[in-house]
């Protein structure tokens, strides 16, 4: 699939509407393979539909089951804390490639965030924005998407929706770039959609215009491409695939004038036109993936050992650190095991004496303890 066709920021912008349809459904199972990510959601009085992602650059809503089924570690995560959570809401980072979903369920607050750039990433966070597990371990010099780390977003960009006239020109004008690049890179459109801006503004790629634009960049033509960029954020959703040499080359939310020449064929929604062709997949790029989905998967496990390690720990030194309080508690039980029957005499000659016992159970003889060390409980 052809990089144009992944959701650019402004897609995002306009898909907002889509997903929040969603918004008060009740989260069921989850499901995951690969780069592509389910998540049942059952609205009341609707039905159910399912809120998919296909890494790195797709995020839509689709009434049918995904094909696959497996339940990845990262499943499970989701499952444990989402299950009859309810999704109050869904969001868009300033102007980046990255959607908040906020749930909410009795046992606390959970976001998942999307992040629909590089080669993607779907992380679930607690109330408090740190991660409890990522679909992907990453790093760059400036972030770590680990567990247990606070959730930082990338880092920020010119945001285009809140963009005075007197900003765009100062950017516009003092900037290396051409007015394509700044548009494109600097203000976060992409490729596409910076020509988009530049062609209803009168200045088709290629034109004598054009070549006179990035030769001098004029106030007036500025703000000419101002207000077509602005205008941008308000036109009527009809959302439109659009294919070239046959394959997919982007999906957008309105129809796009600078791409007149290609065929293009008219959806319901952006919802529709993704789940028709968000699965599609280059060749080449499929060892790649596989690879990167092994290393995740490894990756992820690596993490999970480390934290029942560091679990088994904490319980060996605290055993150590009350050995004889544990040790008297045994040897009491031991010479008197009438102790252990009846939860009257558990409370009135054990709990007594050993306020760390949390339960004792007579039939198996199974014996709870609970210390506390450096503000965390170890059972």
């Amino acid at each position: 699939m052809k990089e144009n066709a992944s959701l650019a920021s402004l897609d995002l912008f306009y898909m907002i509407d889509e997903l929040s349809s969603v918004e008060g459904a009740i989260a069921e199972k989850a499901y995951s393979k690969g780069d592509a990510v389910s998540l049942a959601l059952h609205i009341p009085s609707k039905g159910k539909v399912f809120l998919n992602f296909s890494f790195p650059g797709f995020v839509y809503l689709s009434s049918n089951k995904p094909s696959f089924s497996s339940l990845t570690s990262f499943a499970s995560s989701l499952r444990k804390r989402l299950s009859q959570s309810r999704l109050k809401g869904v969001s868009q980072h300033n102007f980046d490639r990255v959607l908040i979903f906020e749930f909410e369920a009795k046992w606390g607050k959970f976001f998942l965030v999307a992040e629909l750039f590089s080669k993607g990433n779907l992380i679930l966070c607690d109330s408090d924005m740190v991660i409890i597990m990522p679909l992907k371990f990453q790093s760059w010099s400036s972030r770590k998407i680990r567990p247990h780390n606070s959730y930082a977003p990338p880092p920020a960009s010119v945001n285009p929706l809140t963009l005075s006239q007197e900003e765009f020109i100062g950017i516009a004008a003092s900037s290396e770039k051409s007015i394509a690049g700044v548009l494109a890179s600097v203000l976060g459109l992409g490729g596409v959609y910076a020509e988009e801006v530049l062609y209803r503004a009168g200045f088709p790629k290629s034109s004598e215009e054009r070549n006179r634009l990035d030769e001098k960049k004029g106030k007036e033509s500025l703000l000419r491409i101002y207000s077509s960029l602005k205008s941008l954020f308000s036109l009527e959703k009809k959302p439109t695939a659009y294919f070239k040499d046959s394959s997919l080359f982007k999906i957008a939310p309105f129809p796009v004038l600078s791409l007149g020449s290609l065929e293009s064929r008219r959806f319901e929604s952006m919802s529709a036109a993704i789940n028709e062709f968000a699965f599609l997949e280059d060749n080449e790029d499929k060892e790649e993936g596989r690879l990167n989905r092994v290393l995740s998967d490894q990756l992820r496990m690596l993490e999970e050992y480390r934290l029942k390690r560091d679990d088994a720990r904490l319980k060996a030194e605290m055993v150590y650190s009350h050995y004889a309080e544990i040790d008297e508690l045994l040897n009491l039980l031991r010479n008197n095991r009438s102790l252990l029957q009846g939860e009257n005499s558990i409370a009135e000659k054990v709990k007594k004496k050993f306020p760390f016992v949390r339960e004792i159970n007579g039939k198996t003889g199974r014996v709870v303890v609970t210390f506390t060390h450096n503000s965390k409980n170890s059972s």
